[in-house]
């Protein structure tokens, strides 16, 4: 796991992440084609990410009772239960460890995908978040995300949640990783 002592300050993640880039990268695995059809929802790679989460959870040693929640996808959502990190919270939530909080963090306002060309700025991406802090209460909250490019949609969820009075650790299943040479924008060169 890398950068686990940035888990209570900035984020953690588990692995590196080489995008597909339309079958141009040459660094892309099969790792990552796991983590990239998890992402689509596609019902693969939901059993490695639960045990990546899981493995990485245990080394964390974080109480019992803390709260599991995700970054919320760009569209304005009451519920996160059914996407695909919402099911490795329930998952993980069985063990009687931690307590699900699909919603504590809920997107109120559709966004663009950061990755196409969104508003990075915090102060585009602040607004469009909901803290439920009744789902919360005083226990401790892992932000849980799928990848981590530029983090700030983590930076942002932990700013949300810490303004709600929470005290908040970031975990990552994966940190993209950029191959030299491979063109990284969303059209082609």
């Amino acid at each position: 796991m890398y950068r686990m002592h940035r888990f209570w300050d900035d984020y953690a993640y588990i692995r590196p992440y080489h995008p597909h880039r339309h079958g141009r990268n040459p660094a892309f695995n099969d790792g990552d084609e796991l983590i990239l059809r998890f992402k689509e929802n596609e019902g693969i790679g939901l059993e490695d990410a639960l045990e990546s989460f899981s493995q990485a959870l245990r080394e964390l040693a974080l109480p019992v009772g803390s709260v599991l929640c995700m970054i919320p996808g760009h569209e304005a959502s009451e519920s996160n239960q059914e996407k695909p990190m919402g099911r490795v919270i329930s998952k993980l939530a069985e063990s009687g460890r931690f307590v699900p909080g699909f919603d504590a963090l809920v997107r109120v306002q559709t966004i663009q995908k950061l990755a196409l060309g969104g508003d990075h700025r915090p102060s585009s991406l602040i607004p469009s978040l909901k803290v439920n802090r009744d789902l919360v209460g005083s226990r401790p909250v892992v932000l849980l995300d799928d990848v981590a490019t530029t983090g700030t949609s983590m930076k942002v969820g932990r700013q949300v949640l810490e303004e709600a009075g929470c005290r908040v650790g970031c975990l990552a299943l994966a940190e993209t990783r950029y191959t030299k040479g491979v063109f990284h924008g969303s059209a082609s060169p």
